[in-house]
């Protein structure tokens, strides 16, 4: 198996929730992921590659024990229930993305996890690996608007962004809700959104802005005598 192979099958435990089986899935396939890109040969810089990262709605029932704990504390996140099947070629020119969206399935798993369960372990844990693909995706200079104009990679982004957040203000880690806040705006204000992403999840996404917004212009409570 592959690491988009490995991806897959962890992506039909989760469908399961078989938690544990799909984070050991995933993290097959990040090991995977690294063994085929040392045993590829480097290719010249200007080939020409494609990088999908498919969007699969989860769909969470809404009766599910964990969908009543989705809304974060801050009242301005919302789990966006999304996780992405990967479609490559060029494993060299695809890797920022590839190990990128292997870590938020990861993360995503643990965030569900966690909610279900009520384990703030299993969120915290979740809150490490959003963070990681994060620094990841921005160190390597492949999360510039430019580099995410292709719709499933600005929805990786975003999705990526937005949960970030939704686990932080679980956790009442301030400086994480608003570090997700502005990676969200800066997206969205983007008019290539508007012109690659579903207008389902461009609502979605413009909801979270617009609540996070009053969130910020809502006056402090008074001091208590």
């Amino acid at each position: 198996m592959n690491f988009c192979d490995l991806n897959e099958a962890g992506l039909t435990a989760l469908e399961k929730r078989h938690y544990e089986r799909a984070v050991t899935l995933f993290r097959h396939g990040i090991n995977k992921l690294n063994q085929e890109r040392e045993h590829t040969p480097k290719p010249p810089r200007n080939r020409t590659f494609f990088y999908h990262a498919v969007p699969l709605h989860l769909g969470l029932d809404e009766n599910a024990p964990f969908t009543a704990n989705t809304s974060s504390q801050d009242g301005h996140f919302f789990l966006f229930d999304t996780v992405f099947l990967i479609d490559y070629n060029g494993i060299w020119q695809s890797y920022a993305f590839a190990i990128t969206t292997l870590l938020y399935n990861i993360a995503l798993t643990l965030h569900l996890q966690g909610l279900e369960r009520t384990q703030h372990f299993k969120l915290d844990q979740a809150r490490q690996i959003y963070a990681k693909a994060l620094r990841f995706f921005t160190s390597t200079g492949k999360a510039t608007l430019a580099a995410t104009r292709e719709g499933d990679r600005r929805v990786l982004f975003l999705a990526l962004s937005n949960n970030y957040g939704h686990v932080c203000a679980l956790l009442c880690d301030r400086e994480g809700t608003e570090k997700a806040q502005e990676f969200i705006r800066e997206l969205i204000a983007d008019p290539f959104s508007d012109q690659i992403l579903d207008p389902s999840d461009m609502s979605f996404f413009r909801a979270t802005c617009l609540l996070g917004k009053l969130k910020e212009l809502a006056p402090s409570p008074a001091p208590s005598a």
